[in-house]
């Protein structure tokens, strides 16, 4: 499966990052934290840096609308609660009692 980092400025075309090999069946908060890396680096470079550029650009792009919009909406399709949880920065066992709950809804 292979998902995209992708961002779109007002009158411009979206540029989108391929991202290959995205196992979307995560079984540990460590693979879902090495996606998220790799997720990040293709928001980045998405959003206009790169591994070349100076750190505090790189914070800067990290600290955007662009990045923050791309990694919610790539994170979002993916919809793997370890993945969620290393996103939000939440505890993995939370993140899988707030799916159970959801499930038990439902919702």
């Amino acid at each position: 499966m292979m998902f995209a980092a992708s961002v779109q400025a007002a009158n411009e075309e979206p540029t989108a990052v391929r991202v290959r090999h995205v196992d979307p069946a995560l079984g540990s908060p460590r693979e879902a934290k090495v996606l998220l890396n790799r997720l990040g680096d293709a928001a980045m470079e998405a959003c206009g840096a790169s591994s070349f550029s100076v750190a505090q650009y790189r914070q800067a792009v990290r600290d955007s609308a662009c990045w923050r919009t791309s990694m919610t909406d790539v994170v979002q399709r993916i919809d793997n609660p370890y993945l969620t949880a290393a996103f939000e920065g939440r505890h993995v066992q939370q993140a899988l009692a707030t799916q159970g709950e959801t499930a038990g809804t439902g919702r």
